[in-house]
């Protein structure tokens, strides 16, 4: 138990001492590490960032597609009145 006790104290004191040394200045190891996490932060921000794009893009795609096939039978329609329309004009009876 005396020694349990002797190891907790030991324990709080190098905490102590820790945050102490962490409070007085930063040391040149912590450094590195803080910008390291940033920039692996930034990358990965830049990542969702490009991934949302691509999303947006994807889903872009897919409604125009389900545009086009949507109107892809008005289209052609239009386009075989407007050949029938050219077709009389050329012939010149105008369906009067």
């Amino acid at each position: 138990e005396a020694r349990y006790e002797e190891r907790m104290s030991q324990l709080q004191a190098s905490r102590k001492n820790r945050r102490a040394n962490v409070g007085e200045k930063a040391t040149p190891k912590a450094t590195p590490k803080a910008s390291q996490v940033l920039s692996e932060n930034q990358q990965i921000q830049e990542r969702q960032r490009r991934l949302l794009v691509l999303m947006a893009a994807a889903s872009f795609v897919q409604h125009s597609k389900e545009l086009i096939e949507a109107y892809q039978p008005i289209g052609r329609k239009f386009c075989a009145n407007l050949n029938t329309l050219s077709l009389q004009l050329r012939s010149g009876s105008n369906g009067a």
